[in-house]
């Protein structure tokens, strides 16, 4: 089962980059719909420009783990993390990408692309 969460552009961080879309402050927070869950996911992200090495993804409060790094600020790169069935409830849920700070930039916000996120669950 193919699950689109959200298709469009996103900028996570706090900075001003040309070309990106205004940035979106604090952590992304997205919701979506299981008609029900039969066995563990894999989450697919697409991003651009992830600089720290702990830019987080949650689903209902559940780590499933962290962004890809990829510097590039002129292709995607995805992004697939494996959602355990424990992670995932059948109904509303929500998809939460917090951003990480910048390892030789300390206290500095990463400020990053993210796309394409879609979910492919077992049913």
């Amino acid at each position: 089962m193919h699950i689109p969460i959200d298709l469009t552009i996103h900028h996570v961080g706090d900075d001003v980059v040309a070309g990106w879309p205004p940035a979106k402050a604090g952590p992304l927070k997205l919701g979506f719909n299981l008609p029900h869950v039969h066995g563990p996911a894999t989450l697919h992200i697409d991003v651009m420009g992830t600089q720290a090495e702990h830019n987080e993804v949650f689903i209902n409060g559940t780590r499933v783990g962290h962004l890809r790094g990829n510097s590039s600020t002129e292709e995607f790169a995805r992004t697939e993390l494996k959602v355990p069935i424990s992670a995932m409830k059948q109904g509303y849920n929500r998809i939460m990408i917090m951003g990480g700070l910048i390892d030789s930039q300390p206290g500095e916000p990463d400020d990053f692309l993210v796309s394409n996120i879609h979910l492919h669950a077992a049913g």
